[in-house]
C-alpha cells in the first residue's frame, strides 16, 4: 500500500510543526499550509490523499470556506477533517453543510488522531464501490441548512462528534475521580492539621480567644482557658458576656479601653487586670490583643493571648515589701548610710546620717554634696579622691 499524503492547513507554525511531526512518525508524507487561501493553491498543485485543516484561520478563507470549494470543486472525493475545539454546536452544522469528513477536537491524544485518520481511509475504501450522495435541508437554531453529502459521510461525521461526546465525558468522569480523589486527600491532610493544632493548643498553657468588635460575641477560646480562667470552653462560648462580669469592676474600663483602642488604631495593645475564676479565686491576667480584619468588606475581631500572671504580680509584691522591710531596717540603722553620686552628690541616708554630722534628724539631705561638709580643703580632696575610686556607698 502506497504511502498516504496528507496536507495540513494550520496558521500557528508551532502547531503545524507538531502535527507534521506526528504524522510523518505515523508513515504519512506531509505538506503545510498556512492560511486557506495559500491550502487551495497547494490542492490545486498537487491533490492530497487527505486535509486535516484548522477551522480558525485569518484571511478570507477559513477552515469552513476552504472544505466549502474542496467539495464544490473537482477534488470533491477528497476527506476533509476539521480540527476544532467544538465551542459551538453549530461546527457541526456547519461542518456538514460545507461537506466534511470528520471532526477533531482540540486538545487531541497524538494516537487519537493517528486512529481516525486510520479508520477515515479504511472505511473510504470499503464504501468506494457504492457511494450514494443525496440532498436534504434541516432547521437548525432558527434558520434552514442544506446538507449535500453522502449518507455514510453523515454518518462517518455524527459517529465521530458522538465518539468525540463520549470522550469528552470520560474524561470528565476521569476529571471528577481526580477532584474526588483530591478532595479526599485534601480532607484527609486538613484533618491531620486539625488534630494537631488542636494537640498544640491543649499544651498551651495561656488561652487563646478571639472576639468580634463589639466586644459582644466570643468567636473562639482555646483549651487553655480551663487553666487560665477557670472555665470550660462550652461555658465562655455559651454566655458571650461572662468573661466581662469574671473582670475586677476596677479594671475592666482599663481592658475595655484597650480592646477598643486596638480596633481604631489597627495596632496591637496589652493590659492587666483582676479575673475571678469559677472557683471565686482572683486572678491577675496579662490580655495581649491584635486586630485581625478578613477582607475590605469584612469587620475587625480582636485575636487575643490571656496569660496568668498571678505569681509574677505575687514575687513583685514581695519584692517591694523586702526592699520597703530593707530600707527600715537601713533608716534606723545606728551607723550612718548614704548613697552619693561619683562627685558627692547625696542620693539616699538615714537618720544615723545627719545625727553624726550634727544635723535635724528629720532634715532631708538628699540633693547636697558630701564635700561640703569637710572644712579642711586637704581632706575635702582626699575624701572625693575616696568616692571616685571606691564607689557610692560608704559608713561614717
Amino acid at each position: 500500500m502506497s504511502t498516504k499524503r496528507l496536507l495540513i492547513v494550520e496558521d500557528s507554525r508551532t502547531q503545524a510543526e507538531q502535527l507534521r511531526s506526528l504524522l510523518e512518525e505515523a508513515g504519512y508524507t506531509v505538506e503545510v499550509a498556512h492560511d486557506g487561501t495559500e491550502g487551495i493553491g497547494a490542492v490545486e498543485a498537487r491533490p492530497p490523499d487527505a486535509i486535516l485543516s484548522d477551522i480558525v484561520m485569518p484571511g478570507p478563507v477559513d477552515g469552513f470556506e476552504l472544505c466549502r470549494r474542496i467539495k464544490t470543486g473537482e477534488h470533491r472525493d477528497m476527506p476533509v477533517v476539521l480540527i476544532t475545539s467544538l465551542s459551538d454546536p453549530a461546527d457541526i452544522i456547519q461542518a456538514l453543510e460545507c461537506g466534511a469528513d470528520n471532526f477533531i477536537r482540540k486538545p487531541f491524544e497524538p494516537s487519537y488522531l493517528v486512529e481516525r485518520l486510520r479508520v477515515l481511509f479504511a472505511t473510504r475504501e470499503l464504501r468506494a464501490k457504492n457511494r450514494v450522495t443525496f440532498g436534504m435541508t434541516v432547521l437548525f437554531m432558527g434558520r434552514e441548512v442544506t446538507v449535500d453529502a453522502g449518507r455514510q459521510q453523515v454518518l462517518d461525521l455524527l459517529i465521530s462528534t458522538f465518539e468525540e461526546a463520549v470522550l469528552q465525558n470520560r474524561q470528565l468522569r476521569q476529571s471528577e475521580e481526580e477532584l474526588r480523589l483530591a478532595k479526599a486527600e485534601l480532607d484527609r491532610y486538613a484533618g491531620t492539621l486539625e488534630r494537631r493544632l488542636q494537640t498544640v493548643l491543649e499544651t498551651v498553657p495561656d488561652a487563646l480567644f478571639s472576639v468580634d468588635a463589639s466586644l459582644g460575641n466570643l468567636f473562639y477560646v482555646s483549651p487553655g482557658a480551663v487553666r487560665v480562667l477557670g472555665y470550660a470552653v462550652d461555658e465562655l462560648l455559651a454566655d458571650p458576656q461572662l468573661w466581662r462580669r469574671s473582670i475586677h469592676a476596677d479594671d475592666l474600663a482599663a481592658v475595655l479601653e484597650a480592646f477598643n483602642r486596638a480596633i481604631e488604631s489597627r495596632l496591637p495593645q496589652a493590659v492587666e487586670c483582676r479575673f475571678q475564676t469559677r472557683q471565686g479565686d482572683w486572678r491577675w491576667l496579662q490580655l495581649n490583643v491584635a486586630p485581625a480584619v478578613e477582607g475590605p468588606q469584612a469587620g475587625v475581631r480582636l485575636d487575643g493571648v490571656a496569660r496568668d500572671i498571678t505569681e509574677r504580680k505575687r514575687a513583685e509584691a514581695a519584692l517591694r515589701e523586702s526592699e520597703r522591710a530593707f530600707r527600715e531596717t537601713l533608716r534606723h540603722l545606728d551607723e550612718a548610710y548614704y548613697s552619693v553620686t561619683p562627685d558627692g552628690l547625696i542620693l539616699d541616708h538615714n537618720l544615723a546620717f545627719n545625727r553624726i554630722l550634727g544635723f535635724d534628724v528629720g532634715l532631708d539631705m538628699s540633693g547636697r554634696h558630701t564635700p561640703d561638709f569637710w572644712l579642711d580643703p586637704d581632706d575635702r580632696q582626699a575624701y572625693l579622691n575616696e568616692l571616685m575610686t571606691k564607689g557610692l556607698v560608704g559608713t561614717t
